[in-house]
């Protein structure tokens, strides 16, 4: 009998963990991050250096069924650095973007890059400081990716990387840069 008021209680509970369809996908992901091009110039009393990173993509359907009308959205983290503030303040800058698949196979792969992002280096010229005492080195970086797969206008897929990303943002499409 004590197992049977085990299961009465654990069975349910069991069930609920597994609801939660966040974390439930139909596509292992892979992503790097790859810098597209660099370039560096003296601006007045800086010097910066200008570099566009995008991430390359690849999503492998894992599951049985081929899908049709298959769009990956995705929304790049950049952490960009308050230039010349001494508490170190950034702000997390969000851009959006999606790849197009017409149809991808049972076990099959799609691969795509993203758009590009600029990631900023600033530094001062030598001989020049902030009255403040700010650090003479400023400089943004990637975050992450988040990443939705939706087949016929239906989520069949979700990743993060990293992993943690989801807890520490929130999915918003209307913050295009």
């Amino acid at each position: 009998m004590k197992w049977l008021k085990w299961f009465a209680v654990a069975l349910p509970l069991m069930i609920l963990a597994h609801a939660d369809l966040s974390s439930f996908s139909d596509f292992d992901f892979t992503a790097q991050p790859k810098i597209q091009d660099k370039d560096s110039k003296t601006v007045g009393d800086k010097q910066k250096q200008d570099a566009h990173w995008a991430y390359d993509v690849t999503a492998e359907n894992k599951s049985p069924r081929d899908y049709t009308d298959v769009e990956f959205q995705y929304i790049i983290f950049r952490k960009a650095a308050l230039i010349g503030n001494k508490s170190g303040a950034f702000k997390i800058v969000r851009k959006t973007g999606s790849a197009k698949a017409p149809a991808v196979a049972a076990h099959g792969r799609f691969t795509f890059t993203t758009e590009a992002v600029l990631i900023e280096k600033t530094q001062l010229a030598p001989g020049w400081h902030y009255r403040n005492g700010a650090n003479p080195r400023d400089f943004d970086s990637l975050q992450g990716i988040w990443i939705k797969v939706l087949a016929g206008g239906k989520q069949v897929g979700e990743f993060t990387a990293p992993s943690d990303l989801g807890n520490r943002e929130k999915w918003d499409e209307s913050a295009k840069p």
